[in-house]
């Protein structure tokens, strides 16, 4: 057998060829699915919690909080929660649970949303599914609109609790959607909202259990118009603006008004500010049939007579009208009221008392009484409104 040799031939230098394992078998590519895998998870639980909530129309107030927070909550405030909130609160979760309280045909109701691994027995007869949300209401849910629990959770960031609360509709009784909410959080011991507010220019304010501070256009005639124990909102057009409102309850109606304006009043400001607090005349009417009947209407000042100064009326009541102000009172008390102490750098622009707060209270459903409660003050705190407790 011959040997044949080949000079300058194509020849292989490496004898033996190996192949490496390709990517998709690589820990790259575990790792890379995994990855994947986690995004789609996430973007899933994002989708399953912005799911818009069946929020009812006519909500007020909202609190988004967790157990843990909650306990920091004073104790006659969790002692007059409703008992399903508590149930909420007295779990382990971390994860915060939605209340709220909303008005439907003049009457109270509340509503909780927590996620669908901790939805603790409730008597609320109506449950809603929002992708992982569980809603319960005491009345038949809404057509879903305005927020998601995803959306609480963007509010919350890396703080603690927020809340929301719908002012207009509280006093007007009107139903905006959650984008008029004010929202408020807790910063340094006060209740601070996102709501622009101008400083005001005084640094003290009347001690009674209703007392608001008012400027020409700066938005608060509505709230003014809906404090009980003012005149109605005809007679209020039919005086000049309002600049000062301090009110103390009694047993039987209010026991001290203090009303300024930014004008001096005359004789007609004053025949409508005595009509709307019972300081009437009687006028005789004769009926077709001959009888003559009688009703009461604003007091007219006659030739020689004023309805400016002091009066007083059947049931002892003293009605002064001087300047720009209008002061009623009991005769057994004066029309001079102390100044609050100021709860805050900011000058404050109204002042609720114990027992202001705890009427509040009571039509939003909790128990709470006087001494549970401390005056709370709304001030401008760096240009927004703010809440302190005296």
């Amino acid at each position: 057998m011959g040997n044949e040799i080949f000079i300058n031939a194509n020849s292989n230098i490496i004898l033996a060829e190996g192949h490496g394992r390709s990517f998709w078998f690589s820990w790259k590519a575990a790792a890379l699915g995994l990855l994947l895998g986690i995004i789609l998870c996430f973007g899933l639980l994002m989708i399953a919690l912005a799911q818009n909530l069946p929020i009812p129309k006519g909500t007020v107030f909202v609190a988004f909080l967790s157990s843990d927070e909650a306990q920091h909550l004073p104790e006659p405030i969790r002692r007059s929660l409703p008992l399903d909130w508590t149930a909420y609160l007295d779990g382990k979760s971390s994860w915060p649970v939605l209340f709220g309280v909303y008005r439907r045909d003049n009457h109270w109701y509340s509503f909780a949303a927590s996620p669908l691994w901790h939805v603790p027995k409730t008597d609320k007869l109506h449950v809603t599914k929002a992708g992982l949300i569980t809603f319960v209401a005491d009345t038949e849910s809404d057509a879903t609109w305005g927020k998601s629990y995803l959306g609480f959770l963007e509010h919350r960031g890396l703080g603690g609790p927020v809340f929301a609360a719908d002012v207009d509709g509280f006093f007007n009784q009107t139903e905006n959607d959650p984008k008029t909410w004010t929202w408020i959080s807790i910063k340094q011991g006060m209740l601070v909202s996102d709501m622009r507010f101008p400083a005001s220019h005084s640094t003290n304010i009347q001690a009674a259990d209703v007392a608001l501070r008012l400027e020409p256009g700066d938005g608060k005639e509505a709230l003014a118009a809906s404090i009980p124990d003012l005149p109605d909102a005809e007679r209020l057009k039919r005086l000049p603006p309002m600049s000062e409102v301090a009110i103390r309850f009694g047993d039987e109606g209010p026991s001290l008004v203090r009303l300024a304006f930014e004008q001096t009043l005359n004789e007609q400001d004053a025949s409508a500010l005595l009509g709307a607090y019972g300081f009437t005349m009687r006028k005789s009417i004769t009926l077709p049939d001959g009888t003559v009947s009688y009703e009461r209407i604003e007091p007219v000042a006659t030739s020689g007579t004023s309805l400016l100064g002091e009066r007083k009326d059947e049931k002892g009541r003293i009605a002064e009208i001087s300047g720009n102000s209008f002061v009623l009172h009991n005769a057994s008390s004066t029309g001079e009221l102390p100044l609050a102490p100021s709860c805050a750098n900011g000058n404050p622009w109204m002042r609720l008392s114990e027992d202001a707060l705890s009427a509040i209270s009571k039509q939003l459903g909790l128990d709470l009484q006087p001494g549970d409660l401390r005056p709370l003050q709304l001030v401008s705190n760096k240009g927004y409104l703010a809440a302190c407790f005296e």
